[in-house]
């Protein structure tokens, strides 16, 4: 840096010695084009002979005019920076306007629209007809919270059928019975875990078979393998 610094000066130096020294070369130049020459006397007697008697009282240069730039002024215009100024006003409250509006219509917006339009209230009674659009997890979660244990297996059930439709096992329709499931899954690899699930499932949920934290403990594992193997 301290190098780049002293290289900068010195040539700026240099250039600086450069342009004086031109200057001073021009104004000495000036000054010896327009020193004036030694003048020599004439007498009365020769300028005379020279001259004759020629008359120069009379000449004038013709078509030489004398040539005035005419004045011409602008016309004065209007001043118009407040219209400048208003304009850069209303275009500020117009985007002021504008973010704000944005803003409330974000907050006042559902968190999951198509949820919130198109999802009717779900409850336990109708999950079977809304397997697909619906947060079985959270169902499951929340009815373990509860301790209800045999809306709990249903759930489990549910989301098997569910990944049964989803791998194009089963066409799944609620108007469906789970016997119909099982005769689409007939000579499939899984036709025989589904059907010893559905089994277990049947006895529990249509059996009215209440069922504590220690039954659901035991039956969940089946479940779960089951819809692993899906």
């Amino acid at each position: 840096m301290y190098t780049l610094s002293r290289t900068l000066l010195l040539l700026s130096f240099q250039i600086l010695t450069v342009l004086l020294s031109a200057q001073e070369q021009v104004e000495e130049t000036g000054v010896n084009e327009y020193r004036p020459v030694n003048q020599r006397s004439i007498s009365s007697e020769s300028w005379e002979k020279a001259a004759g008697e020629i008359d120069y009282s009379s000449d004038r240069p013709e078509g030489i005019q004398e040539h005035r730039t005419p004045s011409v002024e602008a016309p004065a215009l209007p001043d118009l920076s407040w219209f400048s100024t208003l304009v850069q006003i209303i275009a500020v409250i117009v985007v002021v306007a504008g973010i704000g509006w944005w803003v409330y219509k974000m907050m006042s917006m559902p968190s999951n629209r198509r949820i919130s339009k198109d999802e009717p209230h779900i409850t336990p009674d109708n999950l079977e007809s809304y397997i697909h659009e619906t947060d079985l997890e959270k169902h499951l979660r929340e009815a373990l919270a509860r301790g209800q244990y045999n809306l709990a297996v249903r759930i489990h059930y549910l989301q098997i059928i569910r990944a049964l439709s989803e791998k194009k096992y089963i066409r799944w329709s609620k108007e469906k019975t789970n016997r119909e499931y099982l005769r689409e899954l007939k000579n499939t690899r899984i036709e025989d875990p589904v059907r010893n699930i559905t089994g277990v499932y049947e006895r529990i949920w249509y059996g009215n078979r209440r069922t504590d934290q220690e039954d659901y403990l035991l039956l969940a594992p089946d479940f779960i393998n089951v819809l692993r193997q899906v």
